[in-house]
């Protein structure tokens, strides 16, 4: 994370001059070469400015494992307080970290050849209690077989 010196999309600078193609294309190719994504952050849209211009110059950048090991981070741009770049800063959820993480399915778990026939399988269990409960205790146990 820090200050990258250039912007990825138009939307990333307000006022100035406007934003040109081959401004972006070398850092949108990178990210995309060494596979990484941009952490959602919250708070602030923009990390720098000089008082005219404001620009989003300062970035979190992750990989797919740091996602997978850590789902609940997320990243908040700060207040300046003596520069002209916001600090920026990652917040683990530990509470949630401990225990249980919460599903994603992910589509390209549908294109598993074993995934159809294991929530055939599940699907079929009996299960007592209400209509909803008997759901709920399917996707239940079907999560925990497809985790």
């Amino acid at each position: 994370m820090g200050d990258y010196n250039t912007i990825l999309t138009s939307e990333d600078r307000v006022q100035g001059n406007g934003v040109q193609e081959f401004e972006v294309r070398d850092f949108k190719e990178f990210i995309l070469d060494v596979g990484l994504t941009e952490l959602r952050t919250v708070s602030r849209k923009y990390t720098w400015t000089n008082n005219h211009v404001h620009s989003k110059l300062d970035r979190i950048l992750v990989n797919a494992e740091w996602i997978h090991k850590w789902p609940t981070m997320k990243g908040s741009i700060l207040k300046s307080s003596f520069s002209d770049h916001c600090p920026l800063s990652i917040t683990f959820d530990d509470n949630n970290q401990a225990g249980s993480r919460s599903f994603k399915f992910l589509n390209c778990m549908a294109q598993h050849k074993e995934f159809e026939d294991t929530v055939k399988q599940y699907w079929i269990k009996g299960s007592k209690g209400t209509a909803m409960f008997k759901v709920w205790n399917k996707l239940k146990v079907l999560k925990m077989e497809l985790k």
